[in-house]
């Protein structure tokens, strides 16, 4: 990294010292601005839009993706990415996050962040000071963006040569400096680019840029309240309650502990019932009745006692401490081009270290076009993407301490090529046909495998020494133990079973489900490609316009997955002693997808258009290879996921509208998508179906053809259709002087939700009924408000250099998931009437109950933009101006199981307080040349 950033300091320099040697140019007057991408949109008949100059912005990258409808993100302060959400799906396949035309595929994992543990989600690790624009299709797609696309794109495009240099210099600066209260740490970014042109028309080009950044989620919320102490005083009331209820019904005064103040007489259990009676009789007899001491002493107990439990009533939402981001960033790029040669090399880096966990994301990319006429049209892309997560072996992750250090590894390599052809039929009859292969190889590793992750194991602890069975550890003891918890080689096993020899002893032959003791909930192995051959058409003739999108893609896939396996090595047969074995699967898939828009160019104020298209994602390898325990959860057999979206929809564009040099825009659409095969996580309840003696082969409900000792987590298509509709509209109109950007968007869905979506709490510990119901994290609720909105407007004074504005949001109804520790109080998927095991066996499968997060008030934001000097420009904001309590849609922690408690004092207790910031103050200095 180091050399590529001498390399582009170097070449910047080069085109500076350069200047004077470059060729003079004729100067040009331009009457007409280029349009910008956010404007350009209302000229394309989709739905699409795109949002421009995010790396000044003051604005977070979550809430300028939430002023698009249509769009949302699903917000997670633990994993340091940015993930798109198109109408309420999420994640690799479901919506194409792109940066520079490149697919992301990171996936990220959390570690724990308070009781709700750890969280993972697909996602985009991008410094917001590097990125141009933004470009979203939602419902159509073409090229290489409807690659494994679902719902849409979204494209996040970095500042280039020409985002730095301004008109035909030869240098060029960008910096900003950031800084706020509330938790609002300060940002910076400066960004240098060198540009020289020579007589025969060639040019070079260099950039490089570095980025500083901390996060803090240590905020106020509205009304002047720290985050972290949110439910203090509920706690403390609870506290209280807690200290007067012993008082008051369970102490019983003596002159020192333990002494007998009397006597009572009651029915109690045969102590001398043997355990075959069932049920022991009860005998009328005397007790004593022991003192707890004086007052004091008692109190001191007390206190005591509720120091040990008093973790689990702590409704906070998250530990702030354990999500701060300390983020550094670089870019550099160089560009060799002249009139039809165009050479792009870039380089991108970025650390972000998150408490016990740290990322690091390297991303080195190739495009190259050849324009020679109109059938050469050449584009050429190629890159390879790195991204590294290691945690520290103080990093917990679902309640799990790690007992060494651990790193993931997700790597890509992108290779796209296509041409475009340009034919000429008519006057009026045009048409441009792209056909291009894209080709995209996709693995996630790990350094280890971290056999600590399983409910009943207690590896730190024993290490730690705290374990009662493993005492007087020494080093060379415990390094061995290490080695062999490192390697597999070490079994603790739950109460049901016994271990001896690195293997199981088992009380019964008849139940091998039960004796599973691997996972596979964290970052599951594998590897992937993608081959992909598209073809485009637009066909122009008259005022219309049909343009046909189609792709075929290959996709070859591997992954791992644990099987119990004989020890004398026969799969499937379990003589008593079976080993768990890591097995590799391998697949491979088809899909063929279209995408047809027809729009009318009657008027420029009225242009309506249709479109209807099928697309389809395959499942991803966490979906197929998520286990909780052994190969409970292994589905490789999932279908792919297909989607059928249709659109109506009108656009308007239109310049010198009312006023000289205006700019209006208009885009209003409503869309079906049926989705078949849905994929979501189910929770399958404990269950057993009767069986045969093997010995005699006679039927005897005695034995247990199947047994599933406890609940787990599976993926699965959902056997109905997922519908989802809505209305999305945007207007924008800007005179100059004033200006104004509205959008909004409706939608309703009848989408599933997840069984990992809500889960228990790892603090205190989960029992194994609640661990094998754990999420883990690995979806969270997607569906979007029933309606939100975002309205942006100001006036501009001073010849342009003063900015005057106001930004306002709103969110309807949403809603979040909850979980229930009774496997049966959970929502049913098919068949209310299974209400246990004995009536359905394996039949039933429960997701999460949702509850609604009611709309949420208008939250103004104020700022002001003043240009003193040319180039400088300070930029003075306060968001949440009114200092609202509100909450954000989506965000992960609304499900957090830290905000539900159950006390014998309270009964259950279910709070929603993961509250946004409050009132916060951002001062912005931002400098070109």
């Amino acid at each position: 990294m180091k050399s590529l950033t001498r390399l582009s300091l170097i070449a910047v320099c080069f085109g500076c010292l350069n200047a004077a040697e470059t060729i003079t140019l004729d100067t040009i007057d331009v009457e007409d601005k280029e349009l910008k991408a956010d404007k350009e949109v209302y000229q394309k008949a989709k739905a699409v839009s795109a949002r421009e100059d995010i790396a000044t912005s003051t604005q977070n990258l979550d809430t300028i993706l939430r002023s698009i409808p249509g769009t949302f993100t699903n917000q997670d302060k633990s994993t340091g990415t940015i993930a798109p959400n198109i109408r309420g799906s999420q994640g690799f396949g479901r919506v194409n996050t792109m940066i520079d035309g490149v697919t992301q595929t990171f996936y990220s994992s959390g570690a724990d962040d308070g009781r709700s543990g750890s969280t993972s989600q697909f996602g985009a690790t991008i410094d917001p000071s590097f990125i141009a624009g933004v470009d979203v299709e939602r419902g159509t797609f073409g090229g290489k963006s409807g690659v494994n696309s679902l719902m849409g794109s979204a494209n996040f495009r970095t500042l280039g040569v020409n985002d730095i240099i301004k008109g035909d210099k030869n240098f060029g600066f960008l910096g900003k400096y950031q800084v706020g209260d509330n938790a609002y740490k300060s940002n910076y970014m400066g960004t240098f680019a060198g540009r020289a042109y020579y007589d025969d028309g060639f040019y070079i080009g260099a950039l490089i840029g570095h980025s500083h950044r901390d996060i803090s989620q240590d905020y106020k919320v509205g009304g002047g309240i720290k985050i972290n102490d949110i439910n203090k005083i509920e706690f403390e009331n609870l506290h209280k309650k807690f200290i007067d209820y012993g008082l008051k019904y369970f102490y019983i005064p003596s002159a020192k502990k333990g002494d007998i103040v009397g006597y009572k007489e009651g029915l109690y259990p045969d102590p001398m019932c043997m355990p075959w009676d069932d049920p022991c009789p009860k005998i009328k007899i005397k007790v004593p009745i022991y003192g707890d001491g004086p007052k004091d002493e008692y109190l001191k107990e007390r206190e005591k006692q509720w120091k040990q439990t008093s973790e689990q009533y702590d409704q906070t939402p998250y530990d702030p401490n354990k999500l701060k981001q300390e983020i550094n960033s670089y870019i550099s790029k160089f560009e060799f081009g002249d009139e039809r040669n165009l050479l792009t090399l870039s380089f991108r880096n970025l650390e972000n270290k998150i408490w016990s966990r740290k990322i690091e994301a390297n991303n080195y990319q190739l495009n190259y076009n050849l324009n020679n006429d109109k059938n050469i049209d050449l584009n050429v892309l190629f890159a390879y993407n790195e991204t590294k997560q290691k945690y520290n072996d103080m990093a917990q992750i679902s309640g799990k301490q790690l007992i060494a250090d651990l790193e993931t590894k997700n790597k890509s390599t992108t290779f796209d090529i296509s041409n475009t052809f340009k034919s000429d039929f008519s006057d009026t009859t045009f048409l441009t046909t792209t056909i291009g292969l894209n080709n995209l190889k996709n693995s996630y590793s790990k350094n280890r495998h971290p056999y600590e992750l399983v409910w009943f194991n207690d590896y730190r602890q024993i290490l730690d020494g705290k374990a009662d069975n493993y005492p007087n550890m020494t080093p060379e003891k415990r390094q061995k133990l290490l080695k062999e918890m490192l390697n597999g080689g070490f079994f603790t096993a739950p109460s049901n079973m016994g271990a001896y020899g690195g293997v199981y002893d088992f009380s019964s032959l008849d139940t091998p489900s039960i004796h599973g003791y691997r996972a596979n909930t964290f970052q599951p192995s594998g590897k992937q490609e993608f081959f992909t051959i598209y073809a485009d058409n637009s066909l122009d003739f008259g005022i219309f316009n049909l343009n046909v999108g189609t792709n075929l893609v290959k996709y070859n896939y591997n992954g791992k997955y644990f099987d119990l396996v004989d020890k004398k090595g026969g799969y499937g047969e379990y003589n008593g002693k079976p080993n768990e074995i890591m097995f590799d699967d391998y697949g491979q898939r088809k899909a063929f997808n279209y995408s047809a828009t027809l729009s009318a160019f009657v008027d420029e104020l009225f242009t309506p258009f249709v479109s209807y298209s099928k697309s389809s994602r395959f499942p991803t390898l966490q979906e197929m290879y998520f286990t909780q325990r052994t190969s409970n959860g292994f589905a490789n057999d999932l279908e792919n996921e297909y989607a059928k979206t249709w659109q109506i929809g009108l656009n308007s564009f239109k310049e010198n509208l009312i006023f000289d040099k205006d700019i209006f825009g208009f885009k209003a659409l409503y869309y079906h998508t049926k989705i078949d095969n849905y994929i979501h996580n189910v929770l399958i309840p404990r269950y057993s179906i009767q069986g045969y003696n093997k010995h005699s082969n006679k039927s005897d409900p005695k034995y247990k053809l199947y047994n599933n000792d406890d609940p787990y987590i599976k993926f699965i298509n959902y056997d109905k259709d997922v519908v989802k509709k809505g209305f999305e509209m945007e207007i924008s109109y800007d005179m100059g002087l004033f200006y104004i950007n509205l959008a909004y968007a409706r939608q309703t869905t009848n989408q599933p939700t997840s069984a990992s979506d809500a889960s228990p709490a790892i603090y205190p510990a989960p029992t194994r009924n609640d661990f094998y119901s754990l999420g883990h994290g690995i979806s969270k609720v997607t569906m979007l408000p029933k309606d939100y909105g975002s309205l942006d407007t100001g006036v501009r004074l001073m010849n342009e250099r003063l900015t005057i504005g106001t930004r306002v949001k709103y969110f309807g109804e949403s809603k979040r998931a909850i979980y229930e520790s009774n496997t049966f109080e959970n929502k049913p998927l098919h068949r209310p009437e299974c209400t246990d095991s004995i009536k359905c066996g394996n039949e039933q499968k429960y997701i999460r109950w949702t509850e609604v997060i009611e709309k949420q008030p208008f939250i103004f934001d104020f700022y002001v933009s003043y240009e003193p000097i040319e180039n400088l420009t300070i930029k003075a904001e306060v968001q949440n101006a009114f200092d609202k309590q509100y909450i954000d849609p989506l965000d992960t922690n609304n499900d957090a199981a830290s905000m539900r408690s159950y006390s014998f004092l309270n009964g259950e207790n279910n709070s929603l307080s993961n509250y946004a910031k409050g009132r916060t103050t951002v001062l912005s200095f931002e400098y070109r040349y």
